[in-house]
């Protein structure tokens, strides 16, 4: 098992629900365990959002996570995100 810290654009347009990833989130973001595993549900690339977890409304937009938004920096609750390979 390896696990792949997502950095680019093009790994994370390439998940795809049923993928494993673990995520570190940001200390204050919404009360959740800092580091947290999921089998992701469902991906939506027309939102660029990955989500986690589809009953508790947990969700990331990846290019704010990788500071492609108008900012430049990373304002997503996703501290950093790895793809677990199997």
């Amino acid at each position: 098992m390896n696990f792949k810290k997502l950095t680019k654009l093009e790994e994370f347009q390439s998940l795809k629900a049923g993928d494993r990833i673990v995520v570190e989130w940001f200390e204050w973001f919404k009360g959740l365990k800092q580091i947290m595993y999921f089998e992701i549900p469902m991906v939506q690339h027309f939102e660029n959002e990955i989500i986690c977890n589809t009953k508790s409304n947990i969700y990331f937009n990846y290019k704010m996570h990788l500071g492609l938004d108008r900012i430049g920096v990373n304002t997503s609750n996703a501290k950093e995100v790895f793809l677990i390979e199997v």
